[in-house]
């Protein structure tokens, strides 16, 4: 099972329990706890956000009909809310 933390980022100074909002009978029927964390890095998660898209393109040379219609569709516009 996983749990992601209620506040969208783990807070360390948090119990397990507290960071994903579950009761302690729920997480009792676990025998181990793992946390896996994403520290935030833009540099890194660039460089990743490119290696995964790159390797998406090599392994997919020929774009399909749906990919190309998403890139060639005029971008939505935001609503402006009158006050």
């Amino acid at each position: 099972a996983a749990a992601n933390p209620i506040r969208g980022r783990y807070d360390q100074s948090l119990t397990f329990a507290q960071n994903v909002d579950l009761t302690e009978p729920i997480l009792s029927r676990f025998d181990i706890l793992c946390t896996v964390r994403d520290l935030v890095d833009p540099v890194q998660d660039e460089q990743l956000a490119s290696f995964v898209v790159d390797s998406h393109i090599r392994s997919h040379p020929e774009p399909d009909e749906e990919i190309m219609n998403l890139l060639n569709a005029e971008p939505v516009k935001k609503k402006q809310i009158d006050d």
